[in-house]
């Protein structure tokens, strides 16, 4: 922080890149969002403010875990930031959207970041044969980019298609492979009919009695 108060040339991502390879890990620390230099000088000082974080850690004590979602977490232009500032999360996304056009024929970014924000564009993205392959490059791509910053997972969780993505990233299935087996399975699921799904916080014990 003090640091910051005095160079105000700094590029903010050097700053994060050093304090995460460059330091010893430390028992108390202290982690911020900001958008730049300026904002990261008051949040430092800001003891109350709601994007800083001050923790105890006692190394060894916790796992990191990857939890993928499945289809109903999409959403147009999700992690659009990400792709325009972080090279390995924009060259991830590159490379999934490359495979899947040689095996769809379809322009994968222009799904996942349309140019012509209408209506129809929007809901391209929620149509069940482009959601799976969408949702899994950018979990993938995401999981890459968190590896590339040095952050590793201990174990890998996923539901529907995040299954998929951490089965790939264990190394079950090529990307290519993945890729393949998630748009087929897209296009097929496209094409059967409308369902529907109810979500009930309740206990198998208190459904029971209600079923029919």
């Amino acid at each position: 922080a003090e640091y910051l108060n005095h160079n105000n040339n700094v590029n903010l991502a050097d700053v994060a890149y050093t304090l995460l390879n460059g330091r010893k890990n430390l028992k108390y620390r202290r982690a911020l969002v900001v958008s730049d230099i300026e904002e990261a000088k008051q949040e430092f000082f800001n003891q109350n403010s709601a994007k800083v974080q001050t923790n105890i850690c006692d190394d060894g004590s916790k796992q990191i875990i990857f939890m993928f979602p499945g289809q109903g977490a999409q959403y147009v232009n999700m992690g659009l930031d990400l792709y325009k500032e972080e090279k390995r999360f924009r060259d991830e996304v590159n490379l999934c959207c490359e495979i899947l056009e040689d095996i769809s024929g379809i322009d994968w970014k222009e799904v996942l970041y349309p140019k012509d924000l209408d209506v129809r564009m929007r809901d391209d993205i929620n149509q069940t044969s482009n959601t799976q392959p969408a949702i899994f490059i950018f979990e993938y791509s995401l999981a890459k980019t968190l590896m590339e910053w040095g952050i590793y997972p201990d174990g890998m969780i996923g539901h529907s298609i995040g299954e998929y993505v951490a089965a790939c990233l264990a190394g079950v299935f090529s990307l290519k492979q993945a890729l393949q087996l998630v748009y087929e399975r897209a296009t097929l699921m496209q094409q059967l009919p409308k369902g529907s799904m109810i979500s009930v916080i309740a206990s198998e014990n208190e459904i029971l009695p209600l079923m029919n």
